[in-house]
């Protein structure tokens, strides 16, 4: 990969603790579909996200990696 691609994964957004990742950029991290995330905010299941707008949702990379790390039931 070029050093002015992007990655795909979202990997170089992730170490930046201050950026709001998008609904794709998170599912691209956790190896899911945004319509995935979508169902896990609506049974209230995934990870923490912020409200950016009326539509427009967001996660910290802190949150995503507290929900990598949760312990399972």
């Amino acid at each position: 990969m070029k050093t002015n691609e992007k990655d795909p994964t979202g990997a170089d957004a992730a170490r930046d603790p201050l950026r709001i990742l998008t609904a794709q950029e998170a599912a691209a991290i956790l190896h899911c579909s945004p319509a995935t995330l979508k169902g896990w905010r609506y049974k209230q299941l995934g990870p923490k996200f912020v409200r950016l707008g009326y539509r427009t949702i967001g996660y910290r990379p802190a949150d995503l990696e507290d929900f990598i790390n949760r312990p399972t039931d």
